[in-house]
């Protein structure tokens, strides 16, 4: 009789004892929570526990092929595990599976899903911030550019004068030569009709 009410209490506390223990280190909240509709940019999920939990404590998300999410990065701190995304996940389900390691050493695992459904105009601003940001990194070579134009057009517009001002001189200085021959030129005609002159009048 004694050894089967030893046996039964100790039946009952192996039941009820792993149950106490599951029930202090289970999930507290979770975001997105579980089956929750998310309709907005999602690149964080966030795992509260009840109890501080450890260091290899870790969590994965599958989509709804069953495909690992490669580039989420998990940091663990006291009772509390943030998962981020270089980009916000694509519309469709997802399963977060979790596995922690608790203060008494016992590992649990378990696991929920949430879906993303993002509106159409959403998706498309998201699809289209990284095209803005490359636009806006190439502007400045286009403002360069247009400065090396301007710049080239106002060193042709200042050596336009300075030709015009060649082109004067060279007139002037020309002008200014043929002015003396032209004076010689007269003073020798005049010379050679006196002479013409003064011959005619002497065989007179």
């Amino acid at each position: 009789m004694k050894k089967s009410m030893i046996f039964c209490i100790a039946l009952i506390f192996t039941l009820i004892f792993p149950t106490t223990i599951f029930a202090h280190t289970g999930l507290k909240d979770s975001s997105p929570s579980s089956n929750e509709v998310v309709t907005t940019e999602l690149k964080e999920i966030t795992l509260n526990f009840k109890t501080t939990i450890g260091e290899l404590s870790s969590f994965d998300i599958l989509d709804a092929s069953k495909q690992k999410v490669d580039s989420l990065k998990v940091t663990v701190q006291d009772k509390s595990m943030v998962g981020t995304l270089p980009e916000a996940l694509p519309n469709g389900e997802y399963t977060v599976n979790w596995k922690i390691l608790g203060e008494d050493g016992h590992v649990v695992k378990k696991s929920y899903s949430f879906t993303v459904k993002m509106p159409e105009e959403m998706k498309q601003e998201v699809t289209t911030k990284p095209e803005e940001t490359k636009q806006e990194v190439q502007q400045p070579e286009q403002v360069t550019s247009d400065t090396g134009a301007n710049q080239q057009e106002d060193a042709a517009s200042a050596t336009e004068p300075v030709k015009d001002e060649t082109k004067v001189t060279n007139e002037s200085s020309s002008s200014n030569m043929l002015l003396p021959v032209g004076i010689g030129v007269v003073v020798i005609l005049l010379l050679i009709v006196v002479y013409l002159v003064s011959r005619k009048n002497r065989r007179k």
